[in-house]
């Protein structure tokens, strides 16, 4: 059941109050320890052999890349080593793909829950109207317009929660200082083009 649309502003309807979150390309560099864990595809091949930390990483952003360049992305729950534990696919896209083979974009892309946002709504969020997002172009260094696209969903977003992609971990940091709101108001994307 779709989240009852709670008033009208800025000439959408609004979804209402959501939590911010944040989400982005786990990096095998930053994880610290000893390569003990296996990476395994939906064939329960393995793609490579890493530190437990950057598999948990990996788990919880989705899409990854390894030291030796290779990007990963999550490709189902499988039955290779434990029960239920996540298997990837190498992928060509810099930044990951969300479901659907949607192709996530810095910046423009959210995860949420079907159920309340289903995938492919455009959204508009006036809280990133007007600031200015790290990075260098095309991805950052440009003034957002507020609209984003539900690209993405996650095994731990529910509810009334956006998980906002911001492409690496270093621009999650300053995107929050800037933004400094755990939760933001969501709007239909009629303004969006």
């Amino acid at each position: 059941m779709l989240l009852l649309l709670v008033s009208r502003a800025y000439g959408e309807e609004a979804y209402g109050r959501f939590q911010l979150t944040f989400y982005w390309v786990a990096d095998e560099r930053d994880a610290r320890g000893r390569p003990n864990a296996y990476i395994y595809d939906a064939t329960c091949g393995v793609l490579g052999v890493t530190t437990l930390a950057f598999l948990r990483s990996l788990a919880l952003e989705g899409t990854g890349e390894l030291e030796d360049g290779r990007m990963l992305n999550f490709d189902a729950r499988c039955a290779c080593g434990w029960v239920g534990v996540p298997c990837f696919r190498e992928i060509a896209d810099r930044w990951g793909v969300g479901v659907e083979g949607r192709r996530l974009r810095p910046f423009r892309s959210v995860a949420s829950d079907p159920a309340v946002v289903p995938t492919g709504t455009v959204l508009y969020i006036p809280d990133l109207d007007g600031v200015e997002m790290p990075g260098e172009p095309p991805w950052g260094g440009f003034i957002h317009d507020g609209c984003v696209v539900a690209d993405d969903r996650g095994s731990a977003i529910g509810g009334a929660q956006l998980d906002f992609f911001v492409g690496r971990k270093d621009l999650y940091k300053v995107i929050d200082k800037r933004l400094r709101r755990p939760t933001v108001w969501v709007y239909g994307g009629d303004r969006c083009p």
